[in-house]
């Protein structure tokens, strides 16, 4: 009985290795995502939808139980993309981006192994940006320049490892 059973389990695993299945059907046990019905861990494409039941609200890449690949979110209005990211063994890394409900970019961040690390670029829906700045291990380190829709410096911060230097407004 117990060799069924765990036939059984490795079927349905390899069933849904690769598929999209809707978040309803997969729990999270011990920290991964599994398939409630069999408690494999989940790999494959995890999918919520709006009220509509046809709209995707969200996307999630799983490989084993654990976020791994893109993760997207979307607009219920216009079914556009609100946020992207990637991620490997359950943490961001690469490009982070926001979109307006437009489709515009709204937001770049860079991600390594779940840390803000790289550069940070926030836009107006016009498309200039808005502010940009550096990050380095999750800390803030060097120039943040905020800017006005005009593309004026409005105000630029130093940081150093996470610590304000200095605040110059414009």
């Amino acid at each position: 009985m117990k060799k069924v059973l765990v036939l059984l389990g490795l079927i349905g695993a390899m069933a849904l290795s690769g598929k999209t299945e809707p978040f309803s059907n997969l729990e999270e046990k011990g920290g991964k995502m599994v398939v409630k019905s069999t408690g494999v861990p989940f790999t494959g494409i995890a999918e919520e939808t709006f009220k509509d039941g046809k709209t995707v609200k969200l996307k999630v890449d799983y490989k084993n139980g654990i976020v791994d690949g893109a993760t997207r979110t979307f607009y219920e209005f216009n079914g556009k993309p609100e946020e992207e990211f990637v991620s490997k063994g359950g943490k961001k890394d690469g490009m982070l981006k926001r979109y307006y409900i437009t489709g515009k970019i709204k937001a770049k961040e860079q991600y390594k192994n779940g840390v803000l690390n790289g550069e940070a670029v926030e836009y107006y829906e016009n498309g200039n940006i808005k502010s940009e700045g550096i990050w380095a291990n999750g800390k803030q380190n060097g120039d943040f320049k905020e800017y006005g829709e005009n593309k004026q410096i409005r105000v630029k911060t130093t940081w150093k490892n996470g610590a304000k230097v200095a605040v110059k407004e414009y």
